[in-house]
């Protein structure tokens, strides 16, 4: 397996890095049709079953104060309503898409997903104080092609990862070519070294995209105050050392400084592993990653008047401690630009009259 591997999901990029030390989505309005997507809230249209996002003429998105860590991301929006009428649409909010091709989907506090347990990531949403009722949906994509009804047709679980690739096994062949027609399944390797007897040509190859949406009534020349928080879920991957090839170098903006101490700080716990190694004769380092969509804030009217980001790394381990390793570093890196350290482990930005015209994905490496 190349170093640095990652099982992650599908996580789109965001514009600055942060080197950080242990020791110290939104809204959109919504239409019908595919558009695979985690993020801020947008006016929405239902059509042929499934939620999409609808340009909004009457509503601006005066505030929106958005806070990401790897246990929660919490998100509050101010409204208003700049027409003389009062203004009711379907409101949604995109998560970003979880691919489920190695493992299950799971979120960051382990939960396995299930269609069975809504919302399975502790998403709640309340307006002017109070909380509301929405719906979900939930629709898997292998490229372009939306394969729900396909998966459902035989009974294949969402969730991906082996529990899918079981039931696929046992389909007759002529379900096993459709799926694989639509794209959602191909051949790969079930370990490592991917010998040809553990490889297998029914490999799930979807990723799950989830939407939250509800009615919504903007009264007339008025602010209409909404929040949502949920659990976020979050990609992981192994850390042996930087590769040439390395995606998470261009990704996640990884600057030759950071990329440098991120590998001295993972040899440095190699060689005292060495001392003492356990569970194996190698240090294991590790990373997860985080995605937050802010492009869908565009379909509202006007840019986002008044922006404020909080990113929160994750708290110390004190596993590498008890080792003898030392304090436990980590390094947290994004593309977007303008944050500052506001206080320990605490990171802001600030922007006026603000149109997204990215994402925001984050990289926490573990060392």
């Amino acid at each position: 397996m190349p170093r640095g591997k990652t099982n992650s999901a599908n996580i789109r990029r965001a514009a600055v890095l942060l080197y950080l030390l242990g020791i110290g989505a939104g809204i959109c309005v919504a239409l019908p049709g595919p558009a695979p997507a985690r993020a801020d809230d947008g006016e929405a249209g239902i059509a042929m079953g499934s939620v999409e996002f609808k340009k909004s003429d009457a509503i601006s998105m005066e505030k929106e104060d958005l806070f990401i860590s790897m246990d929660k991301v919490k998100v509050a929006f101010d409204f208003k309503n700049n027409s003389d009428q009062d203004y009711t649409t379907l409101v949604a909010f995109p998560l970003p898409e979880q691919s489920c091709y190695e493992d299950e989907c799971e979120s960051v506090d382990g939960r396995k997903y299930n269609l069975q347990h809504d919302p399975w990531n502790g998403f709640n949403v309340a307006v002017n104080g109070k909380k509301i009722a929405f719906q979900k949906e939930v629709k898997a994509w292998a490229g372009a092609t939306d394969v729900t009804a396909l998966l459902a047709k035989y009974s294949v679980t969402l969730a991906g990862g082996m529990a899918a690739l079981g039931q696929i096994e046992k389909l007759p062949d002529m379900a096993k070519s459709e799926l694989a027609a639509a794209g959602a399944i191909k051949t790969c390797a079930l370990d490592e070294e991917a010998t040809p007897q553990a490889q297998s040509p029914y490999c799930p190859q979807w990723r799950i995209a989830e939407k939250y949406y509800w009615q919504q009534t903007f009264p007339a020349d008025r602010i209409t105050h909404i929040e949502h928080s949920y659990a976020p879920v979050a990609g992981s991957g192994e850390f042996f050392g930087f590769y040439a090839e390395d995606k998470n170098l261009k990704d996640y903006c990884i600057d030759g400084a950071t990329q440098a101490a991120i590998q001295n700080e993972y040899d440095r716990k190699q060689k005292i592993y060495e001392k003492n190694p356990v569970n194996g004769a190698s240090y294991e380092g590790g990373f997860n990653t985080i995605g937050y969509i802010l492009k869908s804030a565009n379909t509202w009217m006007g840019p986002i008047k008044d922006f404020h980001l909080t990113i929160e790394k994750p708290k110390r381990n004190t596993y590498f401690h008890s080792l003898g390793m030392g304090v436990q570093k980590t390094f947290l890196s994004t593309c977007f630009d303008g944050l500052k350290k506001t206080a320990p482990g605490k990171f802001e930005a600030w922007r006026q009259d603000f149109t997204p015209d990215t994402d925001i994905s984050m990289i926490i490496y573990y060392e």
